[in-house]
């Protein structure tokens, strides 16, 4: 009888919140161990490139730009591109803040030199949409943040002797088109090579594959990324050409004076 009513008590505090319960799963604790090694991933506190971008539409008909790209790390990371090829959207500049302190929204900058104006761009509103008209969003460019993610592991894949986790991933401020990605994460240097991108009927929305992994003056990253969009039937191809780590990278290049007169050397 006593035990009977100690078991009541103990229902009772937990249902009214006097008490709480760890209902955290292996496989979630797991998913947080890996969500926190690729966090960790070294990737410079500066970088410059040079990329292509390759769109290609439903009828195999490929698109060919050029773009300059330039990224700093710090209290804010700031990330300034402008597109250096063909000569139709020469120029067309692209500015972001991104602060790490919760309940603050990015600052998005968007330069079009045929009208000679820069748009600023709500950073909540935009993080859905489609970048330039690629296949990535501008979530799919972000990096993941710890507190907008859940990671759940789900097991270990053996490809060709190389060996990933697996794990499921769901946006957790529910501001997300997609309602899980499934993520295949390389065991040795902790990047994310392939992710499976579901939309909010559970069907296959979008698929991501990086290649071309390298170690470039100990940075570890992938020089392609072929994402595929299967309900638009278009694809959208990123190669990084030309980087650079860790290199001197001035202040004065994350301005909108700086993005709007074109500025990167």
């Amino acid at each position: 009888m006593k035990k009977y009513i100690l078991v009541l008590a103990v229902f009772v505090m937990v249902s009214m919140g006097f008490v709480t319960i760890n209902n955290e799963t292996e496989a979630e604790k797991k998913g947080k161990e890996i969500f926190e090694k690729v966090l960790a991933v070294n990737d410079g506190n500066t970088r410059k490139s040079s990329m292509t971008i390759i769109k290609i539409n439903r009828r195999g008909k490929k698109r060919v730009e050029k773009i300059v790209n330039l990224v700093k790390e710090g209290e804010v990371e700031k990330t300034l591109f402008f597109t250096t090829y063909p000569a139709d959207v020469r120029g067309v500049g692209f500015l972001s803040f991104d602060y790490h302190e919760d309940g603050k929204d990015d600052d998005r900058w968007l330069y079009l030199p045929a009208t000679k104006k820069t748009r600023r761009i709500s950073s909540a509103a935009s993080r859905n949409e489609y970048f330039l008209g690629t296949d990535f969003t501008y979530r799919d460019a972000e990096k993941p943040e710890a507190d907008e993610e859940k990671w759940i592991y789900v097991k270990d894949v053996n490809k060709e002797g190389v060996y990933y986790w697996e794990v499921e991933r769901y946006i957790t401020d529910g501001e997300s088109n997609y309602s899980k990605m499934v993520s295949l994460i390389d065991q040795s240097n902790h990047l994310i090579i392939e992710t499976q991108y579901f939309d909010k009927r559970g069907e296959l929305m979008k698929s991501a594959i990086a290649s071309g992994i390298k170690e470039i003056n100990g940075f570890w990253t992938a020089l392609e990324t072929h994402m595929i969009n299967h309900q638009k039937n278009h694809q959208t191809i990123l190669k990084t050409e030309n980087i650079e780590f860790d290199i001197e990278i001035d202040d004065h290049f994350f301005t909108v004076m700086a993005l709007e007169n074109g500025v990167i050397d």
